[in-house]
This record gives C-alpha cells, sequence and structure tokens, in this order.
C-alpha cells in the first residue's frame, strides 16, 4: 500500500505499519467520501469494499444509480475520503489540554468512475466478500440487479496514514 506522508504536519504520528493499515481496511464500518459542490463540499458515509491490484488501491461501492452525489461524481470525478478508527480517550490533569484521543486514520483522495456491466459483479463481490468476512466466497447476483444498480470505483491517487496509540 502507497503511503504518501509528505504532508502530514505530525510527522511522530504517520503510520506506515501495513498490517495496521489493512486491519483498518477490514474493520472500519464505512467511510466518509466528499464531493466537489458549491458553496460547500458534499460528504456522505459509504459501504465500501476494496482490493489491491499491483500497489493501487481501489474503492467499490454500490448505490442508487442516480441522486446527489451520482450527479456530483459524474460533474467531478475527483473525491477525498476519510477512513478512521476511534480509540479511547486518555485524560490528562497536568495540564488537562494534554487530554486526547487515540486513533488510526487514513485520509487520501481518488477518481471515482461509474463501472461498465462486465465489471459490476465483481465489485460487487468485494464489497461482499468484506462484511461477510470471506475472501473466498463466491456469489450470484441476478443481472437485473447489477444493471439496474449504480456500482461505482474509486482509484485512490494519493493517501496518507496518522495513528495517535499512546501506552495505558
Amino acid at each position: 500500500m502507497k503511503v504518501n506522508n509528505e504532508h502530514v504536519r505530525r510527522q511522530d504520528r504517520i503510520c506506515e505499519d501495513q498490517a495496521l493499515l489493512t486491519a483498518l481496511l477490514d474493520q472500519a464500518e464505512m467511510m466518509h467520501v466528499a464531493m466537489n459542490d458549491e458553496p460547500f463540499p458534499h460528504v456522505v458515509p459509504l459501504s465500501y469494499g476494496y482490493e489491491f491490484v499491483g500497489e493501487t488501491l481501489k474503492f467499490y461501492f454500490h448505490g442508487a444509480a442516480a441522486g446527489r452525489k451520482v450527479a456530483l461524481w459524474k460533474k467531478n470525478p475527483n473525491v477525498a475520503f476519510s477512513i478512521a478508527a476511534p480509540g479511547p480517550v486518555n485524560f490528562a490533569e497536568d495540564p488537562v489540554c494534554h487530554t486526547g484521543q487515540d486513533f488510526l486514520s487514513i485520509l487520501g483522495q481518488g477518481v471515482m468512475r461509474e463501472l461498465p456491466q462486465q465489471e459490476r459483479h465483481h465489485a460487487v463481490e468485494m464489497i461482499m466478500r468484506r462484511y461477510a468476512h470471506d475472501n473466498e466466497k463466491t456469489w450470484t447476483f441476478p443481472p437485473a440487479m447489477l444493471a439496474a444498480m449504480g456500482i461505482y470505483e474509486m482509484e485512490v491517487v494519493t493517501m496518507s496514514a496518522k495513528r495517535r496509540h499512546t501506552a495505558h
């Protein structure tokens, strides 16, 4: 997994541990995806599947074939995303401003595209495998269902990862 941490302000919190990052991708309930809109960005929480194709991370999503997010993706496919796992809050008495929460997060940017019919089954299977926690299982999906759904891929262009972990 290529992680680009050059713009991370807190260099002491950079996380490049592939096992931790893969565990986050496997266990997170959802990700937040931000799209360009005016006058404010539009952010949606999404369920996802993912895979690595060589060094490239790809996320897969399914949902309605129309709506605000789909219209925004078609207008500008460049998006940003966030996946985070919160940890415990560590209270500090002296000084109290040192109180903080542990976390592991991945932030990044990618490009969205709607998948053609021949790639849809694979994408939905990647989503199902992640939520079933079974990388070997295969499913059969009715072709009419696959044709009617909005099924999308985000190819990650860049991402960074941070971790705050205090000894307990």
